[in-house]
């Protein structure tokens, strides 16, 4: 039967999420079918998954954990850094720590999902950035097209006002690589774990493929002039690095939010260890090609930091206009878009399931239920945590409008509002 069904047919009061567990465990007979049994509010993918969907394993979750932090937010993060006076060795050194505070949270989070089988639908996290990452993969999509087509492509004129913030030519290049991840979008989540698997391999090859041919070709980096601010030291040091701990890590909070919606497909919680494992190794590893990548662009196009992988082939491609160079920008644009779009599938795309039924039921003995339909404990924290950030926003988006002491609290968000909360 059902994980409802069994909470509410069986005489026990269910007081606790490991009894909880414990009773979905006993239960092995097949669901019930409640397609449609709530109309509107439900869906198949919304009941527990069935056994013969959990498909995931050790390295489906490895994969895909490991090539989660093969984006674009996580390649440019040294850019924010840069900026505000840190250097290479200080970005890598946060950007761990990071990453290992990420993954124990990550690694509690998965393991709810795993023995109740259930996701956490988040559908307007999901509607913003499966837009963003979208505009990110379309932006190699046009270096594929330039690779292609060469001048007929660059000559597209632009018929859209400056204010629409794209040209012409990339929307075109942004609709057919929308059009190209939409089949992926509509493969059930159990099927889809290879995707992750070949992406785990093909983008680090791609990533590294690319550090060497810069470093070969610019004969070195330029690590000095990635600097857009004096590097810092002393006191000034110790609140860069706290507020760097925060810029890297709202890149990985998607997945941490929803991870749910894919460890459900595993048998049990010791499957996802190596998820995290993954994320440790991942992160620094895409931070550093990225930032070893922007320092050799440096060297050799002028003195230009290009942290955007697809302008730093574009600037390949202005210099070495040749057979050989498109066809190997060609290949290298290529596996960054798949590997972009896998992470909007994984993200975005299959998170954005609505409407739990287990949420509007109105039996007092519902796991949801609380106190008369209101989690107390979860509004307190969600509001103790917020209000530490929320006069550090304000100064973020207007410079000197609030005290030192508001915006330092900012920079330290992520760490104080998980304490917190």
């Amino acid at each position: 039967m059902g994980a409802r069904q069994l909470f509410r047919g069986s005489t026990h009061v269910v007081r606790s999420p490991a009894q909880a567990a414990e009773m979905v465990q006993l239960s092995n007979a097949q669901p019930e079918p409640t397609q449609g049994k709530f109309g509107r509010w439900s869906n198949k993918d919304l009941y527990p998954t069935l056994p013969e969907h959990r498909t995931w394993n050790l390295w489906s979750f490895f994969a895909f954990q490991f090539s989660i932090a093969l984006s674009p937010t996580t390649y440019n993060v040294g850019a924010s850094l840069y900026a505000i006076g840190l250097n290479w060795w200080t970005i890598l050194i946060a950007t761990i720590i990071v990453s290992v505070m990420v993954a124990i949270l990550l690694y509690l989070n998965s393991r709810g999902a795993t023995w109740y089988h259930v996701g956490f639908p988040t559908i307007i996290v999901a509607i913003l950035y499966t837009a963003i990452q979208t505009l990110y993969a379309s932006q190699f999509m046009a270096v594929i097209l330039r690779c292609v087509f060469g001048h007929k492509w660059t000559d597209v004129p632009n018929r859209l006002p400056p204010t629409a913030g794209i040209t012409s030519s990339n929307l075109l290049a942004f609709g057919i690589l929308w059009l190209l991840q939409l089949p992926f979008a509509i493969i059930h989540p159990s099927k889809i774990n290879i995707v992750f698997r070949i992406k785990s391999v093909l983008a680090p090859v791609g990533l590294i493929a690319t550090m060497i041919w810069a470093l070969v070709s610019s004969k070195g980096a330029d690590f000095q002039g990635l600097g857009t601010a004096d590097a810092v030291t002393g006191a000034a040091l110790g609140w860069s690095f706290m507020k760097a701990w925060n810029t890297i890590v709202s890149n990985v909070i998607p997945p941490l939010v929803n991870i749910a919606d894919l460890s459900r497909y595993g048998n049990r919680p010791s499957q996802t260890i190596p998820m995290p494992v993954g994320l440790v190794i991942s992160k620094p590893l895409v931070t550093f090609l990225g930032i070893v990548i922007t320092a050799a662009g440096y060297k050799q196009f002028g003195d230009v930091a290009y942290w955007n992988l697809w302008d730093f082939y574009s600037s390949v491609l202005d210099k070495y206009w040749s057979p050989g160079a498109r066809t190997l920008v060609f290949l290298a644009a290529g596996i960054q878009a798949f590997a972009t779009f896998a992470t909007n599938l994984s993200s975005n795309s299959m998170p954005g399931n609505i409407h739990v039924p287990s949420l509007y039921s109105t039996d007092p003995y519902s796991p949801y239920f609380f106190y008369k339909g209101f989690n107390l404990r979860a509004f307190g924290s969600w509001i103790a945590a917020v209000v530490l950030v929320v006069p550090g926003v304000s100064g973020n988006l207007n410079p000197g409008s609030v005290g030192v002491a508001a915006t330092r609290i900012y920079n330290m968000g992520f760490l104080l509002s998980t304490v917190t909360a």
